[in-house]
């Protein structure tokens, strides 16, 4: 498979964006056809070919970048494809893979911690337009971006606070999702780590009030509220001797 995924680039490479603008060029049906099995690709969500039917030609040469995990490469390419989109929901979806890349890469090679530090503010920075730029907000890749974002923030980079902005921009644009239902559990669980039991409480309640029926369900009942109302309970009066 990563052969042929390493003959479709060469035949991607042969072909300019302006000769072949759209994707159902001929190099394009002959990276489908090189892209045997498509959906045992191994990339986890990512799911190639489903870009392919409509994306300009540009997008598809990074994401192959991107599946042969060619981080910079790949970032170079989501760069330069930006100014080919035809629309906001192209453009969102290159600036979310071309933050990807570097998230990816991060702590490879003899990169020193104030490095780390550096590349992690950067993805950072970038994600944070998925906060601020409205015309990223009605894209289908606002909610996966701020989702991305908010793990980003939460594990590599410990940052509680930027996490929760993330976590609460999700169920403001999309209320109804699955990634809705898992920004509001972390957005409880994080308070629940801090210690804040009461807030942590209301979070659950909310969670519990927009899905009845959310998979977390259990867990909360049985593990999180009992602990909760130990923690906010009133330490037993200590009998007289």
């Amino acid at each position: 498979m990563q052969k042929n995924i390493s003959d479709a680039l060469e035949v991607l490479q042969t072909v300019s964006y302006e000769e072949n603008p759209d994707i159902n060029a001929n190099p394009v049906h002959r990276l489908k056809q090189l892209l045997a099995d498509p959906f045992n690709l191994n990339l986890g969500d990512e799911d190639i070919l489903g870009k392919i039917k409509n994306a300009p030609f540009a997008i598809v040469l990074a994401d192959t970048f991107f599946a042969l995990c060619e981080w910079n490469v790949a970032a170079r390419n989501y760069h330069n494809a930006i100014v080919k989109c035809r629309s906001e929901s192209e453009r969102a979806y290159c600036l979310l893979q071309e933050t990807r890349c570097p998230a990816f890469d991060i702590g490879a090679g003899d990169a020193s911690d104030s490095e780390i530090e550096a590349a992690q503010r950067n993805v950072l920075a970038t994600y944070k337009r998925f906060l601020t730029d409205p015309t990223l907000h009605n894209t289908p890749w606002a909610v996966p971006a701020l989702y991305r974002a908010a793990v980003f923030a939460l594990g590599p980079c410990n940052n509680r606070k930027l996490a929760l902005e993330f976590f609460e921009a999700i169920p403001k644009l999309s209320p109804s999702s699955p990634d809705a239902e898992d920004a509001l559990f972390h957005i409880a669980l994080i308070s629940f780590w801090d210690k804040k039991w009461a807030v942590a409480k209301s979070g659950f309640d909310r969670l519990l009030k927009h899905f009845p029926k959310t998979k977390y369900g259990t867990a909360i009942k049985e593990e999180y509220f009992p602990e909760i109302k130990r923690r906010l309970s009133p330490p037993p009066k200590k009998k007289p001797l």
